[in-house]
């Protein structure tokens, strides 16, 4: 009876370290769309994505590692939002800024920082775009230049998945500005440039 028992604690302990092995699934994070809005629409033939933004690799920045990154948030922005309506000309969607950089706080050290849950991390996230407008048509071009910045902090003891959420609430929040202020910019300086 005992080498029974014995075989099932093996069995038991074996099939225990096989589903830690296991991977966890990752969580899988929408895209951050706009296409509930309705569309810029631009006296221009096409609409062409540029991006001039090559952040350098590994940290500070940790665009890389983000479940949706502000440059791919950008990219569906303009995706969404602008419309070529017209016959002749283009409109430059160009990405100047994507980063989001991460820096450390200061935490709680000793016996009372064992005690204590402080913040981290800092990322600041920022994003800036220039739009150019070309219209062979007219007797001038028009461009506007829109920014948005976000910071957010996290404790020491965050998770993966908490950190992932939170990167993905950072650009979620600093596009929602982007939108409101690049439609309202837009608008006010490229009037001659919309249908």
């Amino acid at each position: 009876m005992s080498v029974l028992r014995a075989l099932a604690v093996t069995f038991a302990a074996a099939s225990l370290l096989a589903a830690c092995a296991q991977p966890v699934p990752s969580k899988r994070y929408d895209p951050i769309s706009f296409a509930h809005k309705p569309a810029i629409e631009l006296d221009v033939a096409q609409v062409t994505i540029v991006n001039d933004f090559h952040p350098p690799a590994g940290l500070p920045h940790v665009e890389s590692e983000m479940p949706v990154s502000p440059e791919q948030a950008l990219e569906q922005w303009a995706t969404d939002r602008l419309s070529a309506q017209g016959t002749a000309g283009e409109a430059r969607f160009i990405i100047k800024n994507a980063s989001v950089v991460e820096s450390h706080l200061k935490t709680t050290q000793g016996i009372q920082g064992f005690f204590t849950k402080d913040q981290s991390e800092k990322y600041d996230g920022q994003i800036e775009v220039r739009l150019e407008v070309y219209s062979p048509g007219r007797n001038s071009d028009g461009f506007v230049v829109t920014k948005a910045s976000r910071t957010i902090t996290v404790p020491e003891d965050i998770s993966v998945s908490g950190l992932r959420d939170s990167w993905y609430k950072l650009v979620q929040e600093m596009m929602l500005d982007f939108d409101a202020e690049t439609e309202a910019t837009i608008r006010a300086r490229l009037r001659p440039f919309l249908f």
